[in-house]
């Protein structure tokens, strides 16, 4: 074992992460030797730092400057500061958690969904180093039929008070027939230079509903890939609305997979950029079922 997978190995363990978790991590250490960065049609970004010269997995103690009042689940950095989950919809069901605590109390409805049937870590060398270094995250799940009338609210701030890049996966699971609707705002603070490395994975179940609203506004210290896929079976739908506004350079894609009979998806997506940022984004519906 080389020193950078013992040294991800021990970082995991010290986290409690299970064994098959820490698989998937040393599976994506592997794919990041031979893939390469996305290809990005006209756009030049190779030369962006998005991936760090000698990575490695850290979990550093963070604390939030501002918060979102309302936000249900709050996490700086690689820290969750507040989780906040109505109780009805606990007693109904509703899994609601940091990602790494989800993966260890479900880890069967974690693992069989991660990185799995959206996003695939052997796709490039950014997803495979996602799966190896993710340091941060949350996980939602709608059981069969339950439906979600408020928004729930996910602020993801990342730390540049400190010299760690932010690697933080949201997985959000609606089983068949039920409906949710999901709202993200991307803040950072801090002035140290830094990457992200940011992913969104929506697993729509036959006839289930997710809305999903995004503000990223990310400082001019961020460079950031993001990829956000949602994977949409029979009779499902997903919306997507975002609104880039980071200050730094941004690469990344929206893709709505529409794999089941009657599947639809709707993305809206707007981008503002100055000075000599640089942005480039694909955002796109791929319909491969009948009638989507």
């Amino acid at each position: 074992m080389s020193e950078n997978e013992q040294q991800v190995s021990v970082a995991a363990k010290s986290r409690g992460e299970a064994e098959s978790f820490i698989d998937q991590r040393q599976a994506g250490l592997q794919l990041m030797k031979t893939l390469k960065l996305p290809r990005m049609q006209e756009f030049k970004y190779e030369d962006l730092p998005l991936v760090a010269d000698q990575p490695q997995l850290t979990f550093n103690k963070s604390k939030a400057q501002n918060v979102d009042k309302g936000a249900n689940l709050v996490q700086c950095g690689t820290t969750t500061i507040k989780l906040d989950v109505p109780q009805q919809l606990k007693d109904a069901g509703v899994i609601f958690e940091d990602i790494f605590d989800a993966e260890a109390a479900h880890p069967e409805l974690v693992t069989q969904n991660l990185m799995t049937r959206g996003v695939e870590p052997d796709e490039n060398l950014l997803t495979a180093y996602h799966r190896a270094y993710m340091n941060a995250g949350a996980f939602l799940y709608i059981p069969k039929g339950v439906k979600v009338d408020d928004p729930l609210v996910i602020q993801t701030i990342a730390d540049d008070t400190q010299a760690n890049p932010l690697v933080s996966h949201l997985l959000i699971v609606a089983a068949p027939d039920s409906s949710v609707k999901v709202v993200q705002h991307l803040t950072s603070q801090g002035s140290v230079q830094n990457s992200a490395n940011l992913m969104v994975e929506i697993i729509a179940n036959r006839g289930s509903q997710v809305r999903f609203s995004g503000l990223d506004e990310l400082g001019p210290e961020l460079t950031t890939y993001f990829s956000r896929r949602a994977t949409i079976d029979e009779s499902a739908k997903v919306e997507w609305a975002m609104a880039m506004m980071n200050e730094g350079h941004t690469v990344g894609d929206v893709d709505s997979e529409l794999l089941g009979e009657g599947g639809k998806a709707d993305s809206k997506l707007i981008a503002i950029t100055d000075n000599d940022q640089r942005c480039g984004i694909n955002n796109r519906v791929t319909n491969r079922g009948k009638h989507t």
